[in-house]
């Protein structure tokens, strides 16, 4: 958690200068930002970011780190995320726990890409997710500010 306070701190001062990804049998972890997939501003997350993901194999799990400023004072949400699927060329890990929301991860290692979307669960209805998102969001961690 102190390096992704860290980071957040110094980007602002230092851009980074690539991405970091790395990948192994067992071990799976990369350092970005997230960017909308639309292009339209208004869908960019609204606070400037980091991203640090790890993946453990063994473990079937993820976890996703997200530090931000929000008004002026740094903010952090850790997501897990459980592995579906991890082979030679990629896995797919997803968070279903909120109620209204699932989330998932998809790493292609050939690529060298994470996508990440996220979107309503079937079911979920106005009545009882008033502040889910009415429709799917896309991101790609890449490493440019």
């Amino acid at each position: 958690m102190r390096f992704l306070i860290s980071a957040l701190l110094l980007s602002y001062a230092l851009p980074i200068s690539s991405q970091t990804f790395h990948v192994d049998e067992q071990h799976f972890s990369v350092k970005g930002k997230w960017k909308s997939t639309t292009g339209r501003e208004r869908d960019e997350v609204a606070f400037k970011h980091v991203v640090e993901i790890d993946c453990f194999k063994s473990q079937k799990i993820c976890v996703a780190a997200k530090a931000e400023l929000v008004a002026g004072a740094p903010d952090i949400f850790v997501g897990y995320y459980e592995i579906m699927s991890w082979d030679s060329h990629g896995l797919v890990a997803q968070n279903d726990t909120p109620i209204c929301m699932k989330n998932q991860l998809i790493v292609n290692f050939d690529e060298k890409t994470v996508t990440a979307i996220d979107g309503r669960k079937a079911g979920a209805t106005n009545d009882t997710c008033p502040r889910a998102t009415y429709r799917t969001q896309t991101f790609k961690l890449v490493s440019q500010y």
